[in-house]
């Protein structure tokens, strides 16, 4: 079922509102993201809890990944994703350095 909806999206909706859906879905995440962090530390209040927080981000990635899925662009490169954690790893090795 999952596989005739994504067909069915991608056929009533062009490559252009595909791309407003994905960058609004990113937003949307990142900001779940951003109230994951406040509800952890409280520095900055917020009524979300944080089991609230983290079903949030879970929803919203949820959001991401369809929409990537019907762009036809959500099997991520394990080559670019190596190449990137092994740069990120290499920052975080020389940091305070």
């Amino acid at each position: 079922m999952l596989i005739k909806n994504i067909e069915f999206i991608a056929e009533a909706l062009d490559e252009d509102e595909l791309l407003c859906q994905l960058a609004e879905e990113c937003n949307e995440l990142a900001k779940a993201a951003l109230k994951l962090r406040r509800a952890r530390t409280q520095v900055n209040p917020t009524p979300v809890t944080i089991k609230q927080a983290e079903l949030a981000i879970t929803e919203e990635v949820a959001d991401v990944w369809l929409v990537l899925s019907v762009l036809g662009r959500d099997r991520a490169s394990w080559a670019t994703m190596l190449f990137k954690s092994e740069r990120w790893c290499e920052r975080l090795k020389g940091r305070g350095e």
